[in-house]
């Protein structure tokens, strides 16, 4: 049986649509735009901070992170005050990451060519 993936209609049921339009929670945004805020305010903080929690600490390194990892596998890595460096790439990914998930959340919401970008998406019966 083919239903809606989405709302649980079944095709020629009572509702206008097989699969009615959502363009967003009001929370769902919430949530997104809190989350990219956070990323900004830390991002900030480590822009000012003269302590492990600055940038100039939170600077990735390769030849850092090679060290760091044959000790590692030896079982010998070094305890630090701030993260270690695989934990730093760890931190630029993550705060990347949640940065690009806030933009195109955001851009979604954008008119594209007169249209919304939500509105482009196929709004038919998917198999399940």
């Amino acid at each position: 049986m083919i239903t809606c993936a989405f709302a649980g209609n079944t095709p020629g049921s009572s509702s206008a649509s097989c699969c009615p339009r959502r363009d967003g929670d009001y929370a769902h945004r919430l949530v997104g735009y809190t989350a990219s805020a956070i990323v900004l305010v830390r991002l900030s903080w480590a822009a000012v901070s003269r302590s492990h929690a600055g940038l100039a600490a939170l600077r990735p390194s390769v030849s850092q992170s090679r060290a760091y990892l044959r000790l590692l596998v030896r079982g010998q890595a070094p305890r630090s005050a701030g993260h270690n460096p695989l934990g730093v790439w760890m931190v630029w990914l993550l705060w990347i990451l949640v940065l690009l998930l806030g933009v195109t959340g955001w851009m979604s919401r954008l008119d594209a060519f007169g249209a919304t970008i939500s509105s482009m998406m196929p709004t038919r019966c998917w198999p399940i």
